[in-house]
């Protein structure tokens, strides 16, 4: 399970209870959660939920959990896309 998208909102705390919000193509949103065993990279480089920033673009591996959220085991920060390749017919921007 998993998803992409933009990271529309952020919580990162120094305890296990890290969390962000991804607005997906579809208009929908995902509530992904940060755990102590997630892999968070950049390129090819390890980073930590404090690199991460609102509007970056990412993919997520994960378990869903019974609340519908996403237990990331991996997020992963890629490239903005280019825009006209997001979007789909009558669809509007991020």
């Amino acid at each position: 399970h998993g998803t992409f998208g933009k990271i529309i909102n952020l919580n990162i705390n120094n305890d296990k209870n890290c969390e962000l919000i991804v607005k997906e193509e579809n208009d929908g949103e995902k509530i992904v959660l940060i755990k102590n065993d997630t892999l968070i990279e950049k390129m090819k480089e390890n980073i930590k939920p404090t690199d991460l920033n609102i509007n970056d673009f990412i993919v997520v591996i994960g378990e869903n959990n019974e609340n519908g959220q996403i237990e990331a085991k991996l997020i992963r920060i890629i490239p903005n896309p280019p825009m006209d390749k997001m979007l789909l017919p009558n669809q509007k921007p991020f």
